[in-house]
């Protein structure tokens, strides 16, 4: 007590509170399920980057099967339409065509554009062997792009 009579705040009871144990194991199941959820967070986004890794890794044309290069600006709409119709007429061929992406956003993107002379919004298709049998420039529908990945992934 201070010389006034009111209790001094040094004598204030500092002992740390006491938690139950039901609150403890309430809060390390919440820590728990937020390491759980952040690690699964973690694990897709890592798998996300080696996906894109591994749709940008371009020496893989002439490996053998047939490649289709979108080159492309990502921030470009038309440009990610093209892509959406490449990918759904690309499902039945899957297995018999690569899809790969330049980016004109990246060095290296931009580098096969122009040893391709090409701008974004393109397709360039590339046989077995890496010759390159075919471009298509523009927006092309599903439709106009399921035959012709089809005859591509003949060769």
């Amino acid at each position: 007590m201070s010389n006034s009579g009111k209790p001094s705040k040094s004598s204030k009871n500092t002992a740390p509170k006491k938690t139950s144990p039901a609150r403890r194991l309430r809060s390390l199941k919440r820590w728990s399920i937020s390491l759980v959820v952040l690690a699964a967070l973690g694990a897709a986004l890592f798998f996300y980057s080696q996906l894109a890794a591994q749709e940008r890794d371009l020496s893989v044309i002439g490996n053998g099967t047939p490649t289709i290069v979108q080159v492309m600006d990502t921030g470009c709409r038309l440009c990610q339409q093209l892509q959406r119709n490449s990918k759904s007429a690309l499902r039945p061929f899957n297995d018999d065509v690569q899809w790969r992406v330049a980016n004109i956003d990246t060095v290296e993107g931009l580098a096969f554009a122009r040893r391709q002379g090409v701008e974004h919004v393109t397709l360039v298709l590339f046989d077995s062997r890496g010759r390159r049998v075919r471009v298509i420039s523009g927006v092309s529908s599903s439709e106009t792009l399921s035959p012709i990945f089809e005859d591509l992934a003949s060769r």
